[in-house]
This record gives structure tokens, sequence and C-alpha cells, in this order.
């Protein structure tokens, strides 16, 4: 879920440039959801520490294999 703070920024400035329209802040909240939720999807993850050891061992691995091979 989307960081409530993210949410209620973004549906305030929806509801802004609504109009300030009463009765749709729900409609305005979900609509924020969404479209936070979306952005979040686009982003490329970051790799956690553990796959980047992981990446980081198969390379010396990789190196290791070629040195012992000559």
């Amino acid at each position: 879920m989307a960081d409530e703070k993210a949410i209620r920024e973004r549906a305030y400035h929806i509801w802004e440039v609504d109009g300030r329209p009463h009765g749709r802040d729900r409609e305005h909240w979900e609509r924020a959801s969404r479209e936070i939720e979306a952005e979040a999807k686009k982003r490329p993850r970051k790799a956690t520490t553990t796959a980047k050891a992981k990446a980081a061992g198969k390379a010396k691995t990789k190196k290791s294999t070629k040195a012992t091979a000559k």
C-alpha cells in the first residue's frame, strides 16, 4: 500500500484541481491511491542487500573458475 501521507497530498491536489467540490473526498482518495500505486509499479525496484551479495558472490566464482582454467 502506498504511503498515507503521499495519498493525502495527492488527493488534496486532485480536490483543488476539481474545484474543491464537497462530498467527493472518497473518490479523490481512491484516485490518488490508484495513481500512486501505478507510479510505484513503473519504478524499477532497488536490489536488496542479499541480492547484491549473491550477485557479487557469483561474479567472484566466475573469475576464480577462469583463473583456475588458465
